[in-house]
């Protein structure tokens, strides 16, 4: 190979690993719809909500003026690889406006981590973390919460799920 074609290839090995670092972080959000409730009792809904279920507010990472809540990790190490981490993340934008108040778009989701390395999963570092989806059933109990700390019904269509659905139907 010539320094052109090593050139080549190293952007490509690049490119590749940037790619599946930006799919990595993907989330798949939870939507709660529009609301036409003051910012502030938006926001108190996601924290007290989120606090109920061990999920404190990490003062680092949130961003109240933008609308941006994180959590901090709740984690649980059990050893031989079962160590696990969880957070919240909520983002709530303002969309417009009705004649009596602001309508704030709410959307969250529940991370979830774990450490792949047996060896490392009793007392692991930051980079021993990866990401291992969320917490789907979780994001159900949060949403149902939500939805009735709004004034709603709990209940919500049930997702397809990729895994149970039967092709050709």
């Amino acid at each position: 190979m010539n320094a052109r074609e090593l050139r080549v290839c190293g952007a490509a090995v690049v490119v590749a690993v940037c790619l599946s670092a930006c799919a990595s972080t993907l989330r798949d959000w939870r939507e709660l719809g529009e609301r036409p409730v003051p910012f502030e009792e938006i926001w108190n809904a996601v924290v007290e909500v989120s606090g109920r279920h061990g999920f404190r507010i990490n003062e680092r990472e949130s961003d109240r003026g933008r609308g941006d809540f994180t959590s901090r990790w709740r984690t649980s190490t059990q050893g031989f690889g079962q160590s696990r981490r969880t957070r919240v993340r909520a983002e709530l934008r303002s969309e417009g406006q009705t004649e009596e108040r602001m309508l704030w778009q709410v959307r969250f989701c529940v991370e979830r981590q774990r450490v792949a390395d047996m060896a490392r999963s009793m007392d692991p570092r930051e980079e021993d973390w990866s990401n291992d989806g969320q917490e789907r059933d979780l994001e159900d109990v949060i949403e149902a919460q939500l939805r009735m700390r709004f004034g709603e019904s709990p209940a919500r269509p049930p997702r397809a799920s990729p895994e149970k659905s039967i092709p050709g139907s």
